[in-house]
Formats: C-alpha cells, structure tokens, sequence
C-alpha cells in the first residue's frame, strides 16, 4: 500500500466519528464535545502533533460532559 492510501486510511477514522457525532447531535453536551475538539485540535497540534486528536478529543469531551452534568442539576 502506497503512502497516500495509509494517509487516507488514517483519516477516515476520525471523519467517520466526527460524522456519527454530527448525526447524534440532538443534545448539548454532544455539539459542544464536537465544536470544542474541531477548535482544540489544531491548537493542541502545535504543542504535541502526535496526540493531538486524542487529547483533543479527551479534553473537549470532559469539558462537554462536565457542561451537561452542570445543565442538568
């Protein structure tokens, strides 16, 4: 497999799950987990390019959660 293809191959994971996050989007916490990891990826990306999307994703998702946790009680 030709570099281009793993490329490709390595993106589609996280399209795919930013694309069933999307679908899922009927509540808050779920919009809010999405937009804050679209923003803190590339910010994140110039720290530490290796762990970007899952720190990313790690630090919007708890931001989100705690967020919904607070709207509910």
């Amino acid at each position: 497999m030709n570099k281009d293809m793993m490329m490709g191959l390595a993106i589609l994971n996280p399209v795919y799950f930013l694309c069933m996050m999307v679908g899922a989007s009927k509540n808050i916490p779920i919009t809010l987990s999405v937009l804050l990891g679209i923003i803190l990826g590339p910010i994140i990306y110039l720290f530490s390019p290796e762990w970007s999307i899952l720190l990313a994703g790690v630090i919007g998702g708890t931001i989100a959660y705690l967020v919904g946790e607070h709207s509910v009680s």
